[in-house]
């Protein structure tokens, strides 16, 4: 009997371990307990199906609290949540979990209520009235939420922000002169905000527009005097007897002022007129009176005539304006000489140092080079005249070929006009014979020999290093090279 319980036993364990699913699993064990209920093997399969039962309910657990946070957040989520915790309830009545499930189930009221408020944060309504009534609806929902005092505080942010647009509104209503909407929206704001601070905002707001539209109509009276100043402006001084604590009390006092400096403003523009049209003062000066006088009476009952004056003075400036522009047009063109000459001075002091640099190196082989004296020296042993100094420290500058032939054809040192580029062998009885010619400024020198070489043009030149063995050398046009130039 035991060796057959053992066979049972081990096909139970092995058919287990197939089933994957803990709901077969359970009904496995549970059927094989109910065939054979005084199997030897009971304890230790009652005590896997336990595991294997709190292991389905962990899963299940798990699976409803998964399924109750996928679900959306909107008015059926309260009722899809709470199916779905008493329906793990229903099927665990015992189970370990109660407690959170019924935590969970208390929680969803505060959940919905907070989503709602993101919800509401996110996306007010853009009529203040209408989001006042959305806050207020979401406190009758849910007035045990914990953004309760949010909503609250955003109730007077709302509040603040309203008084801010309808005084926003009210400068659209001084323009328009125009007061009736902006009172009507004050009276709006107070329907439903009056216990809010932003409320005596909005009160007196609303006392200054009404000051306004009775300003208005005091306007609209005194300006059918406007010809009698002491009339009009008895209109004014009566209405503040009345009225003594008006808001708008600033601005009746400006326009009784404006009647008391109407001279004042004529004795001024008489002194600015006298001013401009003296002809005996600066043309700048009487103009700038003018336009000063503009700037602060740019409207009114002067300011043409200023303006006619302005218009009238200015070709008197521009007159003067082209005398002074003349006048700094030759000082420009005496500084720009003055700076030339001097450019030029300092160009011959230069070449003053150089020559006498170049006559110094000389003296050692006077025998056969002799310094003319003036920028010139006479070579004996060939009878050629060459130039003292090369083009590099005449100029300062390296020069390409056409530029070089260019160079030549234009001096006159030593007062001849007949200087050339030398070939390359009067250049090599300079360096390539004794004695040689002394401080070359330059590496080599362009000869006249030039010639094609494939698709470039090529000219012979000369190298100034001292030595009796000449090897021609060619360099491209494009080179950058000096001239020591050359007559007969």
């Amino acid at each position: 009997m035991r060796y057959q319980a053992d066979r049972r036993y081990d096909q139970l364990v092995a058919d287990l371990a197939v089933s994957k699913e803990l709901d077969a699993q359970i009904v496995r064990m549970m059927q094989y307990l109910k065939a054979h209920p005084e199997d030897v093997h009971r304890d230790a399969l009652e005590t896997r199906l336990e595991a294997a039962s709190r292991e389905m309910e962990k899963r299940d657990y798990e699976k409803t609290v998964l399924d109750v946070s996928r679900l959306s957040v909107d008015e059926k989520y309260e009722n899809k949540a709470l199916s779905l915790y008493t329906a793990f309830l229903a099927k665990y009545p015992n189970s370990r979990y109660a407690k959170q499930i019924q935590e969970a189930i208390g929680g969803i009221r505060q959940l919905l209520g907070s989503a709602y408020f993101e919800a509401l944060k996110k996306r007010p309504p853009a009529d203040f009235m209408a989001r006042y009534a959305a806050y207020q609806a979401y406190l009758d929902q849910f007035p045990d939420s914990n953004e309760r005092q949010a909503i609250v505080r955003m109730i007077g942010e709302l509040a603040d922000a309203y008084a801010d647009a309808i005084a926003h509104q009210a400068a659209s209503c001084d323009e328009k002169a125009h007061w009736h909407s902006c009172i009507a929206e004050c009276d709006r704001f107070l329907s439903v905000l009056a216990d809010k601070p932003a409320a005596e905002r909005v009160r007196q707001l609303r006392a200054t527009l009404l000051d306004k539209q009775e300003l208005t109509d005091l306007i609209a009276e005194a300006s059918r005097v406007a010809d009698d100043w002491n009339k009009a402006r008895n209109v004014y001084l009566d209405y503040l007897k009345k009225r003594p604590d008006t808001t708008q009390r600033a601005a009746v006092e400006a326009r009784i002022a404006e009647f008391d400096t109407e001279v004042e403003r004529k004795a001024r523009w008489d002194k600015t007129a006298a001013f401009a049209n003296d002809a005996r003062q600066d043309i700048h000066a009487r103009i700038k009176r003018l336009e000063r006088f503009l700037a602060s009476q740019d409207v009114g009952p002067y300011a043409a005539a200023a303006r006619e004056l302005r218009q009238r003075l200015e070709p008197e400036r521009q007159r003067v304006l082209q005398d002074q522009e003349l006048a700094k047009a030759r000082q420009q063109a005496l500084a720009r000489q003055q700076a030339e000459a001097a450019r030029q001075e300092k160009a011959l002091q230069r070449i003053r140092r150089l020559r006498d640099q170049a006559a110094r190196q000389l003296r050692p082989v006077a025998g056969r080079f002799k310094d003319n004296g003036d920028g010139t020296v006479f070579d004996r042993k060939t009878g050629l005249t060459w130039c003292l100094l090369d083009s590099k420290m005449e100029t300062g500058t390296c020069m390409k070929y056409r530029t070089a032939q260019a160079y030549v054809g234009r001096l006159t040192t030593g007062g001849h006009s007949d200087w050339r580029l030398p070939n390359a062998g009067e250049l090599a009885t300079l360096y390539k014979n004794t004695p040689f010619f002394p401080g070359s400024g330059s590496a080599w020198y362009w000869t006249s020999e030039s010639f094609v070489r494939g698709y470039h043009r090529v000219v012979d030149v000369v190298t100034t290093t001292p030595e009796t063995v000449f090897t021609r050398v060619s360099k491209s046009e494009e080179n950058c090279g000096a001239v020591r130039a050359v007559r007969r």
